[in-house]
Parts: structure tokens; sequence; C-alpha cells
């Protein structure tokens, strides 16, 4: 976790910004017990994924996390923490739409694109309460940062439960490592999980962190521009075709193999909006060109 960013080449790797889109819905996560879910997912997800989670921030709408991992290991992740988010919705009777909570993903190119963006998730909170500073905002990472150590020590040590208060207070039987802390609330505390200290390598001082955290510029338009596309492709060739043979047998109660060329060009104006061309070619057996005019 201390990876030496000092002499760092601006060129990097691994590096994804992943995010959903908050134009789809009112209002997904409500209820403080919402949030939490939310959060205890990531690192469920990560560690199941070998991902490093660096930021987040969950507001009603929509939430926004800097990951680092190989790149179809993200695409993993998007496809689990989606898939538990929508399972846990339906479980308290909010069932929404697949279609109401898209999940995207945009990989990182230069140490600043990273920083940038970081410092962008943190931000989100101020659509929330523009009378906080966003290290105050409950559901995000911002206040782990250039932190005191009274931050890191609050909760109950995971080894320190028994199963069943553990399993009470989490909501889960996932093994989490023994030496994690959880809040009173059932939240893991996030720094046991959230990699601060490679952030704080990332911008070297508290006031570099401020410069970079509280003045906005031309950069968030680069990011919210990237965002409209809504590049999701979430899942595998082989997820994807399983949930298009689902789409198929309900719309024209085939099979995917035997859809006819018209059917396959009325699923790929269903699903254009969320996949790329050269996948839905792939998964419904289509030539790219003809796939490619239907967009």
């Amino acid at each position: 976790m201390n990876d030496n960013y000092s002499g760092y080449s601006d060129q990097v790797s691994d590096f994804h910004h992943v995010y959903s889109d908050g134009k789809l819905s009112s209002s997904i996560f409500i209820d403080p017990e919402d949030f939490i879910k939310a959060i205890n997912l990531i690192p469920q997800y990560a560690l199941k994924n070998d991902l490093k989670v660096l930021a987040y921030t969950v507001t009603g709408t929509h939430l926004h996390m800097m990951l680092k991992g190989l790149n179809h290991s993200i695409k993993n992740f998007i496809s689990e923490y989606k898939f538990m988010i929508l399972r846990y919705l339906a479980s308290i009777g909010r069932k929404i739409s697949t279609d109401s909570f898209l999940m995207s993903l945009k990989e990182m190119e230069t140490l600043t694109q990273v920083k940038k963006t970081i410092c962008y998730i943190l931000r989100n909170s101020l659509d929330v309460d523009k009378t906080l500073m966003p290290s105050y905002y409950e559901w995000s990472s911002a206040g782990l940062y250039f932190a005191n150590d009274t931050t890191f020590t609050s909760g109950a040590k995971i080894s320190e439960m028994t199963e069943y208060k553990r399993v009470n207070l989490l909501k889960t039987k996932f093994d989490f490592p023994p030496e994690w802390r959880v809040l009173p609330n059932g939240l893991i505390n996030p720094s046991c999980f959230v990699d601060y200290q490679m952030v704080n390598d990332m911008f070297k001082t508290a006031n570099a962190f401020i410069a970079f955290m509280y003045f906005r510029s031309d950069d968030d338009a680069v990011i919210k521009r990237y965002m409209s596309g809504r590049a999701i492709n979430e899942l595998s060739d082989n997820e994807l075709r399983k949930s298009v043979s689902v789409l198929a047998s309900d719309l024209f109660h085939t099979g995917i193999r035997d859809l006819s060329v018209g059917e396959k060009v009325a699923l790929v104006s269903h699903l254009r909006k969320n996949y790329p061309p050269s996948q839905l070619s792939r998964v419904l057996s289509m030539p790219i060109d003809l796939v490619k005019s239907l967009y």
C-alpha cells in the first residue's frame, strides 16, 4: 500500500474511474442503510477481484470510485457490484430496472488525470450539500487524506466480534480481514480498505491536495464529457450473451441462435446505448458494418 510516486512518470496504467449515471433515476440510495450497503460492497468485491480502492463518493442518485487493477477485474467488479446493489434494493421492496442503475468505467492515462479525477469524485458531495466541505460528508472517503490517526481507529475489530455479531452488523457472511474495524452503524471503517496512503503519496503535501481539491477547472468539463458518453461495456461476452438470450426469449420466444436478421437488428437497437458495436457484433454474430450502421 506504499507505492512510491517520487519521480514517477506521468504515464500510468490500471487506474479506473468507475461511476454510475445519476441522470437515470431520481433517487436510488435513500436511507442510511442504503449508503452503508453501497459502501460496504466496495471492499467486498474489491477484495474478491484483487483491486485497490483509492477514493469513493456515494450520493442519493449515483456513485463514483477510483479503483486500481486489471481492466478485466474492474469489469468483473462492476458486474458483481451492480448485481448485489439491485438484489439489495429488491430485498427491501425498492426494485428498480437494470437500466436505472448503469455503471461505466474510464481508464486513466496519466497520473495528473488520476489526481484530478479523484478530486472530482470527492467534490461530488457538494452536489448534495454545498454548506459542508467534502471531508465532512459521511458517505465519502474525503476525510481520510492527510488526516490524523484518530480517523483510523474508530470501530470494533472484526476479530473481537462473535460470528453472530459480525454477520448481524455487516449483513453478510463475507470473510473480511480480521484486523478491519466496523463502526456501530455497520459501516466498515473506510480507512481499512481505502488506500489513502497511495493518494497522499501522489499529492505529496496537504497543500497540493487542497489546491487540486478546491480549485475547479476546465478538467471537470472533460470528465463530465466522457461520462456523458456512457461507454458501459460492463459485461463479458459470455455474460452479455446470457442476458441477450433471456431478452430474445422474452421478446421473440426463440433462442439467440435462431434469431432472424430483423430480430437481431431489433435487439441491437435496444442495446446500443449500453454496449459497443464490436461486442454486439460478436455476441449476435452480425457483420460489424451492419451493427455500426444501427448506432
